[in-house]
């Protein structure tokens, strides 16, 4: 994760598709972290990773991330209930 995680001044500097790109894969990432803590019954993690992958996908096209963004959801869900 911290190979994705740029500073501020990083991010603005990198062009649009290598930011969509490292919110791609870091919300892949999260969507896997947030499985893993699910399995090993750590539900405050698992909920914020959960959260964290979602915040990665509202910088992308809505289209694009449909079927993560339910996965980020659905893994929330249970790491909350």
């Amino acid at each position: 994760v911290h190979s994705l995680d740029y500073s501020p001044s990083e991010q603005l500097a990198q062009e649009s598709h290598e930011r969509d790109l490292a919110s791609q894969s870091m919300m892949t990432i999260m969507s896997n972290l947030a499985m893993v803590f699910l399995k090993r019954g750590d539900f405050v993690n698992a909920d914020k990773a959960g959260t964290a992958g979602l915040r990665c996908s509202d910088k992308l096209p809505a289209d694009d991330v449909r079927a993560i963004k339910a996965k980020l959801l659905y893994r929330r869900a249970l790491a909350r209930a």
